[in-house]
């Protein structure tokens, strides 16, 4: 449930910081503004995207289009975004740079003459992050009686010497999988069997990556010693393919301002509430984002300045149950008559015990119909 919240309140609700509440009703007769957009220490580009809300019954992306967007720095540099494709906005290799210390403005000129403004937002002195770290958990509750088993992920930064932080996590996640069952031979509607296929030996083992949908806030402000020390981040179930192999997690620590952290906090804690459309009196709250003209304009969004830090972790199969659904092997004679009689041939024979074959079909021997691609990234590290 809470992916679901997640997606609805980033392309919908983007909300907080200033706490303005308003009612959702107040918006249905109207589309706002959605600003997403972070530049970081990291070499440019720098994406925006621009979108227009849409009803919380009928939650899609809208992209905003043909817009003017410039990014600019209290060094003087300026620069107008590319649209690269509809409402995604980038900066070139080569224009604004992210740099510790400077402050960051975002202006947005509608097709329709309207001017958009942030405040400048100075970007802090980046924090190493000291060690993320997997626990293997179980995750009770109503929804798993079989008290559900998977890795729970932590992280942990460096200290720093001044004792008012704000942090900000995303992630992404890759993994490796194989199909469920290995081809052992393929048979001819006229009994000819055949031992080897090249084709399908390529297609036994993927990778996917995917960006976590979750994200996270932290703050050193209430801590004696001015670090975070293994705070919880997602948890990552046995219920798919992602732990059966080896699983990676890169995670992205930002230093943000006060502003922004309570911005994301306020949208963390929104998602964290799974009953959050069924509150008494939902609401959002506008982000660092004015219309130069009318202040009162409602705008959703945020416009992001943080320095980043990074690190990948590479964890192996738990011993553990899973529950990931797999794909069906017809094992006894009347079935696979039957499959016979209503299939076209090739027929596809697996190995489900030893010395007992079953028929499954052609695109359970291929990888990529799981999502993932037959080819190692080139950060991979083999166990």
């Amino acid at each position: 449930m809470k992916i679901k919240f997640l997606y609805l309140l980033l392309l919908l609700l983007l909300i907080i910081s200033c706490r303005e509440e308003f009612f959702m009703d107040d918006v249905k007769s109207e589309q706002l503004i959605v600003v997403d957009g972070f530049v970081t220490n990291d070499a440019p580009p720098y994406i925006i995207k621009l979108s227009l809300s849409s009803l919380t019954s009928e939650p899609k992306n809208i992209p905003f289009s043909n817009c003017e967007v410039i990014i600019n720095d209290d060094k003087g540099t300026i620069e107008k975004l590319t649209e690269i494709s509809q409402g995604v906005y980038s900066s070139s290799k080569t224009g604004v740079q992210g740099t510790v210390g400077n402050k960051y403005q975002l202006s947005i000129k509608t097709p329709k003459g309207k001017q958009y403004r942030s405040d400048p937002q100075e970007m802090k002195e980046s924090i190493e992050i000291d060690t993320v770290s997997a626990e293997l958990a179980y995750l009770q509750g109503v929804d798993f009686p079989y008290s559900l088993p998977g890795y729970q992920f932590y992280i942990s930064t460096k200290a720093t010497t001044t004792q008012e932080n704000y942090f900000f996590w995303d992630m992404s996640e890759t993994y490796e999988y194989d199909v469920d069952n290995e081809l052992k031979f393929i048979e001819t509607r006229f009994g000819e069997i055949i031992y080897s296929n090249p084709r399908y030996d390529t297609l036994k083992t993927c990778w996917k990556t995917n960006k976590v949908n979750y994200f996270f806030t932290g703050k050193t402000t209430n801590l004696e010693v001015p670090l975070i020390t293994n705070k919880p981040l997602h948890f990552v179930s046995t219920e798919t393919k992602k732990l059966t192999k080896r699983y990676s997690l890169l995670v992205n620590q930002f230093v943000i301002d006060k502003n922004a952290y309570n911005y994301w906090k306020n949208i963390e804690s929104q998602i964290s509430n799974d009953n959050f459309l069924s509150t008494t009196q939902p609401f959002n709250s506008v982000g660092n984002i004015k219309n130069v003209n009318n202040p009162e304009e409602k705008i959703w969004g945020y416009f992001t300045v943080a320095s980043i830090s990074n690190k990948r972790i590479f964890i192996n199969r738990p011993i553990a149950p899973f529950y990931y659904p797999t794909c069906v092997v017809i094992t006894d004679a009347r079935s696979i008559s039957e499959y016979k009689r209503t299939h076209r041939d090739p027929y596809f024979y697996v190995e489900v015990s030893v010395g007992e074959y079953g028929i499954t079909a052609e695109r359970c021997l291929d990888c990529r119909n799981y999502g993932g691609k037959p080819s190692k990234p080139s950060f991979w590290i083999n166990k």
